[in-house]
């Protein structure tokens, strides 16, 4: 049994402050009660970072990580607490990590630890905004047949290298864990909002070389029409081979698929990256609809984008969720909005965002879907309900006269 250490809090908030400096960023700890530890990220700088404690973890007990970050990506690190500590003096700032997640949005992890005392470590791995949990819970009881080769402390090593990894701006891999010891990777390509295929493929990590290899995937194959449902869908399992190897100072994947003809590689960096066309993660826009990801994009690129563009009113008078606001008018219905809208036209600055806007991977909050830089917010008014999904535009900017 572990021993439990105590420290001084005091002192840990001391040296959050002494790390985090001055100035309009804001990066620290806002709640910290043993069981739960609260990060909270106010446009953080790159590299800023602090150790806090203690996470307090008993028989039964894991350390569950989740992340509600809007912008950017905070790497966490569970560091053992010493058996013993001077109360004068500030823990060790390089201490080995018995857990390390890199989470960036809607990333997750979860571990398990012996029971005692653990400090926490964050650092900013890109400027961010949002908070990270960090939380002690009862550990779910895990059903396997077989266990060949357990790990000592119980945790999955491909846990130190799970989250996002993006290869250019229309391939991602996201890596998870798969028990114990096996990976899960989920490569998701997708050329454009009509057509996507997602490859799964999983395999033992081996935590020596920081390497897994699989043979066989699970390949998926989506088309989609105009209105944002799905056209046809195809599964088909695989006999491809290869190997993904981890390289943990470079923070990058590669993956290697093995052919008759040769080897072909995929680089893939980890992190957010701001010129994706789209993420894998489903629920990116979970905050305002329990509507799919691909249909949210679709809907919006076809629909709504083309609509606003071409100045085709009346298409657009079926998309508002009324009554609507446009240049401190109040239109309470589709005629209002069409009289109103009759002599007026899209401002040049608004119809070229909107132009650049590729509608995927938009930006999101509590308030809604935001399109090009603010000229249409979308949400959905039938949200926990059991009503069907229906996304409707709640403002449009830009309007101006003929």
């Amino acid at each position: 049994m572990k021993r439990t250490k105590t420290f001084s809090i005091t002192l840990l908030a001391l040296l959050v402050l002494m790390l985090t400096g001055c100035g309009k960023s804001e990066f620290g700890v806002t709640e910290n009660t043993g069981k739960l530890i609260m990060i909270t990220a106010d446009s953080a700088d790159k590299d800023a970072f602090f150790m806090t404690g203690s996470l307090e973890v008993a028989d039964g007990e894991q350390i569950i990580i989740s992340s509600e970050l809007t912008k950017g990506s905070i790497r966490v690190e569970i560091v053992d607490a010493p058996d013993e500590q001077n109360m004068n003096e500030l823990p060790e700032m390089d201490s080995e990590a018995i857990i390390t997640a890199n989470v960036s949005r809607t990333d997750g992890a979860s571990g398990t630890v012996p029971p005692g005392n653990y400090l926490l470590r964050a650092t900013c791995l890109e400027k961010a905004t949002g908070t990270v949990r960090i939380e002690v819970k009862p550990a779910e009881p895990q059903v396997t047949e077989t266990v060949e080769t357990p790990v000592e402390d119980g945790q999955n090593p491909v846990m130190n290298f799970i989250g996002v990894y993006h290869s250019d701006d229309s391939i991602e891999a996201l890596v998870e864990a798969d028990g114990i010891e096996n990976a899960k990777i989920t490569v998701t390509w997708a050329g454009s909002p009509w057509f996507r295929t997602v490859t799964v493929m999983t395999g033992r990590f081996d935590s020596d070389t920081l390497t897994m290899e699989f043979n066989g995937t699970t390949l998926m194959e989506y088309t989609f029409k105009s209105d944002g449902s799905v056209a046809e869908e195809t599964v088909t399992d695989t006999d491809n081979r290869g190997k993904a190897v981890f390289n943990y100072e470079a923070n990058t994947l590669t993956i290697t698929e093995v052919f008759e003809s040769g080897n072909i590689d995929t680089v893939y960096e980890w992190g957010p990256a701001s010129d994706m066309k789209t993420v894998s993660d489903p629920e990116d826009y979970a905050a305002v609809t329990a509507m799919d990801k691909y249909e949210v994009e679709t809907i919006v690129g076809f629909n709504v984008r083309t609509a606003y563009l071409s100045e085709n009113w009346y298409t657009l008078a079926d998309m508002i969720w009324y009554p609507i606001t446009i240049n401190g008018i109040e239109l309470a219905d589709a005629d209002a909005f069409l009289g109103y809208m009759m002599d007026k036209t899209v401002a040049e600055s608004d119809r070229e965002a909107m132009m650049e806007e590729d509608f995927l991977d938009m930006f999101v909050n509590g308030q809604g879907i935001c399109m090009g830089s603010g000229q249409i917010w979308l949400n959905d008014p039938n949200y926990m309900t059991d009503a069907e999904p229906e996304l409707k535009i709640i403002a449009i900017s830009g309007i101006v006269d003929r």
